[in-house]
């Protein structure tokens, strides 16, 4: 019998908005290369966040780019703990997603690996 996975994380990932591009490009002028370098995408992570509430674009950009980081690296302490300050803000993951993802952050706790 083949067995049928299912995306855990929800696709597409949140859209950010037609306004965004300029607002981030205004607050953060290298927005692209810090995605691909692990501690300056979680730095543009919580400059998202922290604008998420009176911007949802910037929140949903942010949940996307976290997706992004937690599939890299699920066992990471930081990225597990902005993926639950995203949820927390307003939830986009699925209920498997979320118990994965608390699965995965005690395992990535400090004197546990």
């Amino acid at each position: 019998m083949a067995t049928t996975l299912r995306p855990v994380l929800p696709s597409p990932p949140p859209d950010p908005g037609p306004d965004f591009l300029a607002r981030i490009l205004k607050a953060i002028p290298v927005w692209a290369i810090t995605s691909e370098q692990r501690e300056l995408r979680l730095s543009l992570c919580r400059v998202l966040l922290d604008q998420g509430a009176s911007h949802p674009d910037c929140l949903a950009a942010a949940q996307a780019l976290l997706m992004l980081a937690f599939q890299e690296e699920p066992f990471d302490p930081a990225t597990a703990a902005l993926l639950a300050a995203a949820e927390t803000i307003r939830p986009f993951l699925s209920p498997k997603a979320t118990v994965i993802a608390a699965l995965l952050a005690v395992r990535a706790a400090p004197g546990r690996r």
